[in-house]
């Protein structure tokens, strides 16, 4: 899934910065799907490529 997540890199990985923020603020203990599609809590998020 994080290949996947990577092929969408549209102005500057612009949906992925909503998303992942979007997660912070649903589930900000990170329990809920950690990695689901390529979204890692911010605890286990590494820097985009």
């Amino acid at each position: 899934m994080d290949l996947a997540a990577s092929y969408a890199s549209f102005n500057d990985h612009a949906y992925r910065r909503f998303v992942e923020r979007l997660k912070d603020a649903v589930d900000p203990g990170g329990i809920l799907a950690p990695g689901r599609h390529g979204i890692w809590p911010a605890r286990d998020r590494v820097s985009a490529p």
